[in-house]
């Protein structure tokens, strides 16, 4: 599924946002979830309420099955 034109011009100025800062959207991501005064952002909630969401489409993405596999593989290992 393609998305909108909307969705699209919204992904393209927010990634220049992001580049023009110097900041990476992994970087933006892992502060957003690290860092305790912005737990309450809602980026951060919308992360955090998505979070089965995101990591079912990096388990099915190309680029980041194997490593998604092999992140829930150690998780499930360092529970037992």
């Amino acid at each position: 599924m393609e998305p909108s034109a909307a969705a699209q011009a919204a992904i393209n100025t927010v990634s220049a946002t992001l580049q023009t800062s110097g900041l990476s959207v992994s970087d933006y991501i892992v502060i957003l979830l690290e860092q305790p005064k912005l737990w309450e952002h809602s980026c951060t909630v919308n992360l955090v309420n998505n979070a089965t969401k995101i990591i079912t489409a990096l388990s099915s993405h190309p680029y980041s099955k194997d490593s998604a596999f092999n992140w829930a593989a150690m998780t499930v290992r360092k529970i037992k």
